[in-house]
């Protein structure tokens, strides 16, 4: 029986989730710190919190690569899961949701700035929501392809 195109897609994205999440973790940490070490715009402790979650991944996917090994999405998927969540919640205080919970004033920078805005809805923090979302997409790709690739008994 043929797989389908949709099949064929997942299939090959989840055989090469490693690489690409590696890709996309690169770019995600190298974007973020070209925007506070080069660009000169000021994290809020929201951002930090995402780059908490974010920071390690590259270093999991790294290291999986190296060392061929298949367990790295299991670390990631928590870590992504929680950067998502606090990224949606970033965003939704950005697109003016009133929070319960004040962003400290230590920190220069408020939480619900938008340091850009591009095409109405595109801004730093939706980008951190894709970033999380795709990684958490590769994820599953990557599990759908490692259960698919191993022969039946």
């Amino acid at each position: 029986m043929r797989d389908s195109l949709i099949d064929r897609i997942i299939l090959f994205v989840g055989n090469h989730a490693l690489m690409l999440a590696l890709m996309l973790a690169l770019v995600g940490v190298g974007g973020t710190l070209y925007y506070s070490e080069i660009a000169g715009f000021e994290p809020c402790k929201l951002c930090w919190l995402q780059r908490i979650f974010f920071y390690p991944q590259l270093f999991i996917f790294a290291i999986a690569l190296l060392r061929k090994t298949r367990d790295a999405f299991a670390y990631a998927l928590p870590l992504s899961v929680a950067g998502l969540l606090v990224a949606v919640y970033h965003y939704a205080l950005q697109r003016g949701m009133t929070s319960p919970f004040p962003c400290s004033a230590d920190v220069a920078l408020s939480c619900s700035k938008q340091l850009f805005l591009k095409f109405e809805y595109i801004t730093e923090v939706m980008m951190s929501v894709t970033a999380f979302a795709a990684l958490i997409v590769l994820a599953l790709a990557y599990s759908y392809a490692q259960k698919r690739n191993v022969p039946s008994a």
